[in-house]
Parts: structure tokens; sequence; C-alpha cells
């Protein structure tokens, strides 16, 4: 248990039905576990920062053609600023982008550049960092969960490959009674998510729990992370004996 107040967790989402969402699913989530992890961990009271998509928060130098997340830098400054308490910070984006900054999307390849980013706002020394992309968008998890939706059309078909495959909003505009409107139904339909469903079909939706759980333990212990973890650099070649 710590010893010492829970810390503030603050969440940054993409975009408005997000914003809305993600307050009830952490809420859910964390409480959802056998281990109450609200001795070290309150959820901020104040909406989540809604940042856009990737691509708002890394760009390219063209000086020098590297990325940077200086906008990235500017938000976790901020939140240090204006939450007090702040313990954790959870980036939790979609992951349907197909390119950033002239480069092809990977979400393991931009979750490290951004989780290395957040070190030089203070991640991993003054509070904890972990970034997440839902694969390939928040509404995958409503979809693999739809059994327990309300108005679902009798019949509904789960796509096969559902972290690939993308227009997750066309099908549950075709396969719930009266459509879907994101801004609206995508923080209704939040509450009836199925965990235990999630766990099994969601790669993604594991690896957000995993990040809270890691988050939990860095504050509840006092040392704080930043994750995913970036591996070292390989050490380079000796140079040749002269």
């Amino acid at each position: 248990m710590s010893m010492t107040s829970p810390k503030r967790l603050v969440a940054f989402v993409e975009g408005v039905g997000d914003k809305a969402a993600v307050p009830i699913l952490l809420k859910r989530l964390l409480s959802d576990w056998a281990e109450s992890p609200w001795d070290a961990l309150f959820l901020d009271d104040k909406p989540p920062f809604e940042v856009g998509e990737v691509s708002n928060l890394v760009q390219l130098d063209k000086a020098t053609n590297t990325l940077h997340c200086a906008e990235w830098e500017r938000l976790l400054t901020q939140a240090q600023r204006t939450r007090k308490n702040l313990g954790a910070v959870l980036l939790l984006l979609d992951g349907d982008i197909p390119k950033v900054a002239g480069q092809e999307f990977c979400p393991v390849t931009f979750a490290r550049l951004l989780a290395d980013a957040a070190r030089r706002a203070g991640g991993g020394t003054l509070f904890s960092v972990a970034v997440v992309f839902l694969l390939p968008e928040y509404e995958a998890l409503l979809i693999a969960s739809h059994e327990s939706l309300p108005n679902i059309n009798p019949g509904a078909q789960m796509p096969h490959n559902l972290e690939e495959k993308r227009s997750g909003k066309g099908w549950l505009g075709k396969n719930l009674k009266g459509g879907y409107k994101q801004a609206t139904d995508q923080a209704e339909l939040t509450e009836y998510l199925r965990f235990d469903l999630l766990r099994e079909r969601l790669k993604s939706f594991c690896r957000l729990e995993r990040a809270l759980q890691e988050l939990t333990t860095a504050v509840r212990t006092g040392s704080h992370i930043v994750s995913p973890v970036v591996p070292p650099a390989p050490p380079s070649e000796a140079a040749p004996p002269t």
C-alpha cells in the first residue's frame, strides 16, 4: 500500500468523444481490479486534455530530418503547472493514422518516441507517463464488447482482424439501432463494456491495462517511469585494432 496520499492521474485524448468517454473507461476499469489502485491514484476532476491525432504531437524537423515532439513536451509542462499533485499521465490515442510526419505509422515506434520525449518534460522523474494506442481506434472497444451493448442489431458479427480493420464507426452505424454518433454515443456505450471480452479480444486493450498497472505501481512506490520503455541504443562497433 502507498505510504503517501494519492496522486492525480491525468489523461490526454484525441477527440471530443474520447474526452467524454475515457474518464468513464478509466473509472470503470480501475474499479474493476481486485487490488484497488485508489490508495495510489485518483482520477483528474477536470476533463482530459484534447490533443487531436498523433501527428499533432510529432513533427519533422526538416533542417535535421529528425522527428521531434515539442508540442507534446509543452502540453506535459502545462499539465504539471495546472494539475496539482500530478502523479501520472496517460496519453491514449487512436492508432488508425497511416503516416506521421511522412513516416509509416507504427504504434510501437511512435509510443516509444513520445515516451522518450516525455522525459524532457519531467516524465520518469517528477511524474510517470504511459503512451497507449488503441488499435485501430477507440470504437474497437465497443465492437469487441458488442454483445453487451444496448440496441445492437440481432446477429451482428464482429469483424475479423478487428485491430487491423478500420471503419469501426461505420460498423457501429450499421449494427446499432438508430446508428452511431461518436460525440454523444461513445461515452454512453462505454458504460456497457465487458472487460473480460476486451481482455480476450484486443491486445491494445491489454496494453492499456498493463500501462495503468505500471503507472499505479510507479506512483505507489515513488519510482516514476515512462512506458513503453525505450530500449538502449545498441553499442557502437569497436574500432579495428591498428
